[in-house]
């Protein structure tokens, strides 16, 4: 590791307009957040001088990496990354043990993306570091990926502002999206469940699981799983109106918000769900399925968005100590 000044080449990113301070803060930001990930932050790579220097950094939390940090090149995890090495981990010690610079900033968790310009030549790196051990999600990567690109974008041309914003605005949606089934999420869910309750309509919370889904997982595999969790996003919203809310909280959770709605109406709508998904096997790669769903269903009128759930929470778990295939909504 150095602290000497070094001349960056003009093919770098620090070789880019101002402009690019700007957009890098918000995108590191947003990936901060979305990864939970102490430390994200921009490079450059200095190719003659042999050094990677941080550019732009976010940090939480114990760890910092500081912008203005230069590390040798050859001892960089981002160079053993571009040269075959795992572009993530979460064991920096165990994956990269030769590394001092790892060592000595106490790097845990590590993921990198190059940034690269149209020839495929590497100008930088967008990375993300934890003192933890972090699992990152598929959506995680997929943000990382869109933010490498916008980034090679900006530094590729100033004619790209125009693409480069409307790419900011849909790294912002994929941040409220479920990577598998184009629903919300539980970022969007948390958003907006809060604003519903804020009004003076009464809001129906509809809580779904599938019932036993780990055994789907466990017997006919993961792809087959996929599909049925799919399905059942669809089969949601298809029982739902145009305009209600419907997201998929993670693993086999769904929820449904249905705005100026009366629990009769809301536990009617549950139930032609739960029929639907009973009566009709899911087509998946490992032949038909038969599903079933556990429901609960809650109603309240300018209550706080954390007591509607709680209460659709309860509902829920009422069904499945029913004996599952059912839908409860108390009065």
């Amino acid at each position: 590791m150095t602290s000497d000044a070094r001349a960056v080449p003009d093919r770098s990113i620090a070789s880019a307009s101002g402009e690019l301070e700007e957009l890098a803060r918000r995108l590191l930001d947003l990936l901060g957040r979305i990864t939970g990930l102490e430390s994200t932050y921009l490079t450059s790579i200095d190719w003659e001088g042999d050094l990677q220097q941080v550019l732009y950094a976010r940090n939480v939390g114990t760890l910092d990496i500081p912008e203005g940090l230069q590390v040798e090149w050859s001892d960089t995890l981002c160079r053993r990354a571009l040269e075959g090495g795992p572009a993530c981990t979460t064991d920096v010690a165990a994956t990269y043990p030769e590394s001092a610079a790892a060592r000595d900033l106490g790097l845990s968790t590590y993921v990198t993306v190059p940034v690269r310009g149209p020839a495929g030549e590497v100008f930088g790196t967008v990375c993300g570091a934890d003192s933890r051990p972090v699992e990152l999600s598929d959506d995680a990567h997929a943000v990382m990926e869109a933010l490498a690109e916008m980034v090679a974008l900006q530094l590729a041309n100033d004619a790209a502002r125009r693409e480069l914003v409307a790419a900011n605005d849909a790294l912002s949606e994929l941040a409220y999206l479920d990577g598998l089934t184009g629903l919300g999420n539980r970022r969007a869910f948390d958003r907006d469940l809060p604003r519903a309750c804020e009004g003076e309509m009464s809001i129906a919370l509809i809580a779904v699981d599938i019932d036993r889904f780990k055994q789907i997982n466990d017997t006919l595999g993961h792809a087959a799983g996929d599909e049925v969790l799919r399905a059942i996003g669809r089969r949601l919203v298809a029982h739902c109106r145009v305009g209600d809310t419907v997201a998929r909280l993670g693993g086999d959770e769904f929820v449904a918000v249905l705005a100026d709605t009366d629990l009769g109406t809301a536990a009617a709508v549950a139930e032609r769900l739960r029929a639907d998904v009973s009566g009709s096997p899911i087509v998946t790669v490992a032949g038909p399925v038969d599903v079933t769903l556990s429901v609960g269903v809650a109603i309240g009128t300018g209550e706080a968005a954390t007591s509607l759930l709680r209460r659709a929470d309860e509902a829920l778990y009422a069904a499945k100590s029913a004996g599952r295939d059912a839908v409860h909504a108390p009065a």
